[in-house]
């Protein structure tokens, strides 16, 4: 789906942002609640997510705790005030498992269109462009300007693509 959005944009002239989620603490979801907890916060950011989100909009699991979020027709500072609104929404939205409630929060990376070809170099931006907001405690957001932040083994790969199961094969080797 990646790779045809990129054509869309490559064919049409249009601008597109990708945005990256990575929840903060959910290994503490798991942890104290179980993982059937951290399964529903899963399902509850999810949801929460595509209540957000224009209809022309993609949102998709990467794995683990890792969420994409394709905006067409959208640049960066578009795909800027969109993270800020989701991370107002995943904070002030609650999850609540079991009668206790959990804080959910998430750091964002930010990353503009800008002509990529390849849907693992679009994505491989995203991770690096979360290091401030890590080190600055989590729940911050970060921004890729260009292809600047492609670094060697950051990438990731869109669930079902294919590519991630070629990775966890070269792993094995």
């Amino acid at each position: 789906a990646l790779n045809r959005a990129m054509a869309y944009c490559q064919r049409h002239g249009v601008a597109a942002a990708l945005l990256y989620l990575d929840l903060d603490g959910f290994k503490g979801v798991n942890d104290r609640l179980g993982h059937a907890a951290g399964d529903a916060a899963l399902v509850h950011v999810a949801r929460l997510l595509m209540s957000n989100v224009r209809e022309s909009d993609a949102v998709g699991r990467l794995g683990g705790d890792e969420f994409a979020l394709l905006m067409l027709n959208a640049g960066v500072e578009e795909g800027r005030a969109k993270a800020r609104q989701l991370k107002s929404a995943l904070e002030g939205d609650g999850f609540v498992w079991d009668g206790q409630p959990t804080g959910l929060g998430g750091s964002f990376g930010v990353r503009g269109w800008d002509g990529h070809s390849d849907a693992e170099a679009w994505l491989a931006g995203l991770p690096p462009a979360l290091g401030p907001a890590r080190q600055a405690g989590g729940r911050r957001m970060g921004q890729c300007p260009g292809s600047r932040c492609s670094r060697p083994g950051t990438r990731r790969a869109p669930s079902g693509s294919g590519l991630s199961r070629r990775r966890r094969r070269d792993r094995k080797r």
